[in-house]
């Protein structure tokens, strides 16, 4: 059952929700690193079925996150990766619920 705007004691899981940097070492090799957007209580909703047309690419949604509002995640959330107790998970859609007290992160597995 998806929860329209959970009770602060249902957030029970602590995410971080990190951007993709590339930078240049020393030496001039490129290398990617993970820099802290947010960290915030949200609840794991049930595995979701339903799927997402991104451009002409399907995705299915395995996960779904409610989390308090955020608005760099609300505007630049595709781009971002949520990380739950040491897994990654891409954000593959962002919803606003209400009137924007919490966002909904639908995210599948990254890979």
């Amino acid at each position: 059952m998806a929860l329209a705007n959970p009770y602060i004691g249902n957030m029970d899981r602590l995410v971080d929700i990190k951007r993709t940097v590339k930078s240049q070492s020393d030496t001039g090799a490129q290398k990617t690193d993970d820099e802290l957007v947010c960290r915030s209580w949200a609840v794991l909703e049930d595995g979701r079925g339903g799927e997402e047309l991104d451009g002409k690419v399907m995705h299915g949604a395995d996960l779904s996150y409610v989390m308090r509002w955020n608005s760099d995640v609300r505007r630049n959330g595709k781009d971002y990766v949520l990380i739950d107790r040491e897994t990654r998970y891409r954000i593959v859609n962002v919803e606003e619920l209400g009137r924007k007290p919490h966002l909904r992160l639908n995210v599948t597995v990254y890979e």
